[in-house]
């Protein structure tokens, strides 16, 4: 068990050190690197001309925008729009029920395997919004060695997209004040306009914050690897603050939602792209031994 400053200083230097042989991995030439980058970064809709490719006085008006943008949405929102924000209520507020009981699962789980905790604790650290800031970093710094334009946008993009989730996460965390599970409080035991962090259970950060740079970088680049690589970790991400109980699975999948709908709106504000429209919905029964469940599937096309 990783404990104290040593601890986190070793988880640090570990992902640190991933992503340095991730860069050594880069094709030697710069020459080969543009070449590469500029291939696999190729956007599924080319960016807006207006869109700023440095991060300047420009890219930070365009984020002050965007976030009074994002704040006033909701009253030029259309019949789909409402549909949608209902079905993520809905999928969010489906799991309370079971979100004491999840709970109980994950502390029985925490004795009994030490291996999945240590899986959870990395991905955890690694989905940390400063680590991913980090990493988002990295890749325009990839974008200007390179002198790729459309790379310097993609992270650019993806880095707005988490530093305005951060924002409406810390706000709707406040604003709430969920109990933590291990609070053992319950699940339905609120502390309004609280900052104390034993009570910023909803929405998850964590989740928040890895599914707005998955959703923003997979709506920008047509790259499957980069593409699937954010995915799967925001995924990752997102099990690990429910495997390590620190907050209910309602949580994640608010925090996800929120992350996910942010990223692709920052998207679709920084590229020529249609914007999203609501998709179809699907609902399928799920029976097995001791347990009934209803699974609600939708997508954006």
């Amino acid at each position: 068990m990783i404990t104290g400053k040593k601890g986190k200083f070793n988880q640090l230097g570990f992902i640190l050190g991933t992503v340095l042989f991730g860069l050594i991995l880069f094709p030697a030439s710069a020459s080969e690197a543009k070449n590469y980058l500029a291939s696999s970064l190729s956007n599924q809709g080319q960016f807006n001309q207006a869109y700023p490719d440095h991060a300047g006085k420009r890219y930070f008006q365009k984020m002050a925008k965007d976030l009074v943008s994002l704040a006033t949405s909701p009253f030029a929102w259309h019949h789909d729009d409402w549909e949608n924000f209902g079905l993520c209520l809905m999928a969010g507020s489906s799991f309370f029920p079971v979100d004491n009981s999840i709970h109980r699962w994950m502390k029985d789980i925490q004795e009994s395997s030490p291996r999945l905790i240590k899986a959870g604790r990395f991905f955890s650290a690694a989905g940390s919004p400063l680590i991913l800031l980090s990493f988002m970093s990295g890749g325009y710094l990839a974008g200007e060695l390179a002198g790729s334009s459309k790379t310097r946008q993609t992270f650019l993009l993806a880095g707005e997209s988490l530093l305005l989730t951060e924002i409406y996460v810390q706000l709707l965390k406040t604003a709430l004040g969920r109990a933590r599970p291990y609070n053992e409080e319950g699940p339905f035991h609120f502390h309004p306009l609280n900052f104390k962090d034993r009570w910023n259970s909803l929405p998850s950060g964590h989740a928040a914050a890895a599914w707005a740079i998955a959703s923003s970088i997979s709506s920008t680049t047509d790259s499957c690897w980069l593409s699937g690589s954010a995915i799967i970790l925001a995924s990752a991400v997102s099990l690990s603050r429910i495997i390590l109980d620190k907050h209910y699975a309602s949580d994640v999948v608010f925090g996800s939602l929120l992350g996910y709908f942010i990223g692709r709106k920052i998207a679709s504000s920084g590229t020529q792209k249609e914007s999203l429209k609501y998709g179809q919905v699907s609902f399928q029964p799920h029976v097995g031994p001791g347990f009934i469940a209803i699974s609600i599937n939708f997508g954006l096309k």
